[in-house]
């Protein structure tokens, strides 16, 4: 099912309320939204950094857009 941004800024006001010290407004959960979605960014780009020029790390595979995905042992 696919939520509209409505939806997951709603959801996101009610993982974040618990620890937050205020009532969180609308603003708050898309300003939170925004915030997590840039650091999730960020890493990915640091990742994307430490791969070697193949683009490949060795024990992963990639998903559809090319990000290293780890292999669980099995």
């Amino acid at each position: 099912m696919r939520k509209t941004k409505e939806q997951f800024v709603d959801r996101t006001i009610e993982v974040w309320q618990p620890r937050a010290s205020k009532v969180l407004t609308r603003e708050d959960g898309r300003q939170i939204a925004e915030n997590v979605t840039g650091f999730f960014q960020i890493l990915m780009e640091w990742d994307a950094a430490e791969q070697p020029a193949t683009g490949r790390i060795a024990g992963t595979e990639t998903d559809i857009v090319g990000h290293a995905i780890r292999k669980c042992p099995q």
